[in-house]
């Protein structure tokens, strides 16, 4: 596969069933699946940060962020966006593809949301998520509304110092309880 061959963009409703289809295969359940679909009706749906990695016009790995909160003690909300999910086809998987979905969702975050969201909230794999500068959570008193491992529940600010201060507990979207 050639760096031309490569293209990061914004999923369109007609790739849907492709992107689908790549989950899937990737989770290899349909939990996740079930997830984009609730993620994609629920009216906080951003469709810019939902993005496909294409390969010679073809579909291949999938990743989104979606608004969630951090709750403090005193109930102000901090917005955040989560992670999730971050799919690539088993047949392009380790070629790098993953990487270039989280840069590119992270450079438009940075772009054109940097202003709404103070930072972006993932569980997932901490020597993967560590690459892109996620940290764990707990860093900046960030907990999660489930039992993890500390040490794979991260945050990065979108910003310089946008999560200090945010002391208190992510709130998902209502979608991510049927993961």
């Amino acid at each position: 596969m050639t760096q031309a061959q490569v293209s990061i963009k914004s999923e369109k409703p007609g790739q849907r069933e492709d992107v689908h289809a790549v989950i899937k295969a990737a989770f290899k359940q349909d939990n996740e699946v079930e997830l984009v679909k609730q993620l994609r009706e629920a009216k906080t749906f951003i469709p810019e940060l939902s993005m496909v990695a294409m390969v010679d016009d073809k579909i291949v790995g999938h990743a989104m962020l979606s608004p969630a909160f951090i709750e403090k003690a005193d109930s102000e909300r901090i917005e955040v966006l989560a992670l999730a999910p971050v799919a690539v086809h088993p047949d392009y998987q380790n070629q790098g593809l993953g990487k270039k979905l989280v840069n590119s969702l992270l450079a438009l975050t940075e772009v054109q949301f940097g202003d709404i969201y103070r930072g972006i909230i993932v569980l997932g794999d901490c020597a993967y998520y560590s690459k892109f500068g996620f940290v764990q959570a707990s860093q900046f008193g960030v907990c999660a509304p489930f039992k993890c491992e500390e040490k794979n529940f991260m945050a990065m600010p979108i910003s310089n110092n946008a999560l200090a201060n945010c002391q208190g507990e992510v709130v998902y979207p209502a979608a991510f309880s049927c993961v």
